[in-house]
Order: structure tokens, then C-alpha cells, then sequence
């Protein structure tokens, strides 16, 4: 017997046994989704949408050059068979799983333009309910103080993936340093790059490339995973926090920076405009615009009317769209909703 008619007997007995009002599905990416689905429970089903892998599948490689994909595999890839095109292959299959889900759903619920979208392109009859997330409570009680920020300093996102963005954010960091020689771009996460060719994946070996290509080893430093305190404390001292992904839905972290005060610029992808209003509550810019990426970033070092501006207005709106009550209000509302029909 397979993994998933195992799974599926043990949800069958499960949901037998608890007998719930309603069964909410968190993320359609993998196959326990499918496996609901397939147990056709008594009780209504809803998915809750998040990274969208179809959207993340079809641009996981952009921005990265064809000779990089083909011959810049790393030994550690050729030995384990985890190249980016194989990465891709996978994102690709999750993507037509995640797709399966959702056109057998009757309800979703999600929290952006572009989830919304893409829902109803893949499922129009899916019953779409829009209610936000609540955010880690450590974010809630800190405030981003200008005066206590380095002022050419950056905090990004974790940057495993071609899809998070990083080779983009090398080149600007490139034209950046032109202007401002101390600029410092932090990178959470854990991501190796001094490792040698047997140890690291194909995408950090070509990072490796870059940043020796363009001159910054010493303008990004790489941080270990960081559990919420300490980013915290790298989001304070920080002039602002950067998102430049190739494609987001929701992102969490982009709203802990703006919950916080700290001034964002994030690549205009997916949801991030459901999240940041370019010149408002954040600077956004087109992805594979890095002078214009660039020059965002340097008003934001220039500019302390404009930082302070942007750090008010992204804290406003932040504790508006993720505030603990309302959103748990509107979910326990959406359910019943569901239940009742």
C-alpha cells in the first residue's frame, strides 16, 4: 500500500473519530492537500492559499543565464541530483499537485491581489475569503529608531533559491558601492558560500562567482538562521529592510520590518503591492530594474524625511492589516460562513 492511501486511511479515522465542523487545508503544495480531498470528508473543506508554487515554478530561474544552468552545476549537484533545473522540475510537479487542490476546493481563503487571481484562473467557481495573517508577537512591541540605524546598512531575506533573488541583489549592490563604499547588505539564513565546490549547491556557487565578479565580498555579509530576537536586532540597526525576491505572495517578513518601523524597498512581484504602497508605506521597483533598484535604496540612505515618512506609514497600515484581533475575528467569521452554507 502507498504513502498516500496510508495517509488517507488515517485521515478517514481521524476525522471519523473528532468528527470537526470544518477541515481548513494550510497550503496546497504538497500532496496531504490531495490527501483530504480524496478522504471526502462529511464536513466542508477550505485551502488556505500561500506561497502559490505555480507562480514561484514558472520564474524560479529568471534572471539566471543559460551557460550558468547547464554548466555551472556544482560536483555536490552532480552527486545528489539537486541542480537548479532539478529544483525546477520539482517546483513544477508541486505546482500541478497545488493546482489539483485548488480545482477541487469549493473555498480558499488568502490574503492578496495575486493570490486571488490566480485562484479564481485556475478554480472560477472556488469560493474566494480574504482575511490576514497575524504576525510572530515578538515584532509588535519593538519600534525602529532612525538614530540608532546604520545608515548604509541593508537587511534582506533567506536566499537559498534563484527565487528569492539574490544574484539581483549582488548587481546592485555593485552600483551602490560606486556611491556609498561602506554599504553592508546582511543576508539571513544560513547561506554557504566558502564552502568548496563538493559541499555547496550549484546557486550559492554561482553567488560565489558574482560577488568575486563585482567586488563586494566585503559589502555582503551572510548571517546564520536567526531566531526572532536577534532579527530583530539586525532589523534596528539596519537603515532598511530589502526584499528582493523574484516572486512572493504574502510576505511575512516585508510586514514584521513595516510592523516594526524599520523603512522597506522590495521588488515589485505577486502579492508585495497588496502589502507596500510605492512611495507610501514603502518603495517598490520593477525586479529586473537594478538602476532604478539602486536609486530607491539611495534615497532611502539620503533621505531621512523620507525614511521617517515611509517608517510611520508602513507601521500604520502593518498594525492595521495584521492586527491579532480583527483577523482572528474574520477567520473564526469566515468559518462559520462556510459552515452555515
Amino acid at each position: 500500500m502507498g504513502k498516500d492511501k496510508i495517509l488517507e486511511e488515517k485521515l478517514s479515522k481521524i476525522i471519523a473519530e473528532e468528527k470537526p465542523d470544518l477541515i481548513d487545508v494550510q497550503g496546497v503544495e504538497f500532496s496531504f492537500g490531495e490527501s483530504v480531498m480524496n478522504v471526502n470528508p462529511p464536513c466542508p473543506v477550505t485551502v488556505t492559499l500561500q506561497g502559490m508554487t505555480g507562480g514561484i515554478a514558472d520564474i524560479y530561474t529568471k534572471g539566471m543565464p543559460m551557460k550558468e544552468l547547464l554548466f555551472g552545476r556544482s560536483s555536490y549537484d552532480n552527486k545528489h541530483l539537486s541542480g537548479i533545473l532539478e529544483r525546477k522540475v520539482m517546483m513544477k510537479i508541486r505546482a500541478g499537485k497545488s493546482d489539483k487542490i485548488i480545482k477541487k476546493a469549493k473555498y480558499c481563503i488568502g490574503r492578496t491581489h495575486y493570490d486571488k487571481a490566480e485562484a479564481l484562473k485556475i478554480n472560477p467557481h472556488i469560493e474566494y475569503h480574504s482575511c490576514n495573517r497575524i504576525l510572530r508577537s515578538d515584532f509588535y512591541s519593538v519600534e525602529w529608531d532612525i538614530k540608532n540605524a546604520n545608515p548604509h546598512k541593508l537587511f534582506g531575506i533567506r536566499s537559498e533559491t534563484p527565487a528569492k533573488g539574490l544574484h539581483y541583489a549582488v548587481k546592485v549592490i555593485a552600483k551602490l558601492k560606486e556611491k556609498y563604499p561602506d554599504v553592508l547588505l546582511e543576508v539571513p539564513g544560513g547561506f554557504r558560500i566558502a564552502e568548496d565546490d563538493s559541499t555547496i549547491a550549484s546557486y550559492p556557487k554561482y553567488i560565489k562567482k558574482l560577488i568575486e565578479e563585482y567586488g563586494v565580498k566585503d559589502n555582503i555579509a551572510f548571517l546564520p538562521s536567526l531566531n526572532p530576537a536577534e532579527i530583530i536586532e539586525h532589523m534596528l540597526s539596519s537603515r532598511a529592510f530589502w526584499q528582493y525576491s523574484v516572486m512572493e505572495n504574502s510576505p511575512n517578513s516585508l510586514a514584521e520590518a513595516q510592523v516594526m518601523g524599520v523603512p522597506t524597498v522590495a521588488s515589485d512581484v505577486g502579492g508585495t503591492s497588496s502589502y507596500s504602497e510605492d512611495g507610501v508605506s514603502g518603495l517598490l521597483y520593477d525586479l529586473e530594474n537594478t538602476d532604478e533598484c539602486a536609486e530607491k535604496i539611495s534615497r532611502i540612505f539620503e533621505d531621512d524625511e523620507l525614511c521617517l515618512s515611509l517608517s510611520a506609514k508602513g507601521k500604520e497600515v502593518a498594525f492595521e492589516r495584521h492586527d491579532v484581533r480583527k483577523n482572528t475575528d474574520k477567520l473564526v467569521s469566515i468559518y462559520r460562513d462556510i459552515v452555515s452554507q
